[in-house]
């Protein structure tokens, strides 16, 4: 079984929201675990490894539903 790895920040400004860029400095050899070792998430010519896009789409719908929740 894979994990996936995301670096989520906040700020007052922009609420909550992903980080690649913290995660490419932090994550240097991939952000995706096989259980051995650390795999990149986008394999090239369109091809996300363990279906990253779509994990990372859910991602980004959670965080926006709790970013619409702030203003409640």
């Amino acid at each position: 079984m894979k994990e996936h790895y995301f670096i989520v920040k906040w700020s007052k400004e922009n609420g909550w929201e992903l980080d690649p860029t913290t995660e490419e400095a932090r994550f240097p050899d991939g952000t995706v675990w096989n259980g051995q070792e650390w795999e990149y998430p986008y394999l090239g010519e369109g091809n996300y490894n363990d279906n990253n896009d779509l994990v990372g789409q859910d991602l980004e719908v959670i965080l926006t539903q709790a970013n619409e929740r702030e203003g409640e």
